[in-house]
């Protein structure tokens, strides 16, 4: 079993990589969970996507068999802190808090797990979410430029992490050979 995890911000094209990448034989388990109220305080609602995200990853966990790509991970979780910091919508000791909750919720194999974290820039995750109105409603704050903008900046400091493969673009070829170079 080979487990890595996709993440980015909103438009970032995970869902696009995704189906592109099952294409290939790399499987994403079809999990259905709820979004938090839309009016949710900012650091309540930064506790609900952590609980589920464990949720998430440790179900995953549970399923995987040959490579198996999850849905966002612990790294999510640090990125919208940051960002929600940046913002001013949580205190430094919020996010502190956060990190803290995170580090004695996920299990250590999911602590800093290995992940694609794809970020293109600001004005591309812009026009795909302007592209994705047309067809769908949008997601909570994704109007919100500053959000956005704050959003892309801190999913910045996962490029020379290690476990992580950092793509400002989708590549197909890139993530394929990266997996399957964890094997």
């Amino acid at each position: 079993m080979t487990l890595a995890f996709i993440s980015g911000p909103h438009g970032a094209g995970k869902t696009t990589l995704v189906k592109l990448l099952e294409q290939e034989g790399i499987r994403q388990p079809k999990l259905v969970t709820d979004a938090p109220p839309a009016d949710y305080p900012p650091y309540e609602r930064l506790v609900y996507k952590l609980c589920q995200r464990v949720l998430e990853n440790v179900e995953v966990l549970t399923t995987t068999e040959g490579i198996t790509l999850g849905n966002r991970c612990i790294y999510d979780g640090d990125a919208y802190a940051n960002a929600y910091v940046q913002l001013g919508w949580i205190t430094s000791s919020e996010e502190f808090q956060l990190r803290t909750l995170a580090r004695h919720l996920f299990p250590p194999l999911l602590r800093e797990p290995y992940a694609i974290v794809l970020n293109p820039s600001f004005e591309v995750v812009r026009e795909r979410l302007r592209n994705r109105w047309e067809k769908t409603e949008q997601k909570w704050r994704e109007h919100d430029e500053d959000y956005l903008r704050a959003a892309c900046t801190a999913f910045e400091q996962f490029k020379d992490k290690p476990n992580i493969l950092y793509l400002e673009e989708s590549d197909v070829k890139k993530a394929k050979e990266w997996l399957y170079s964890l094997t």
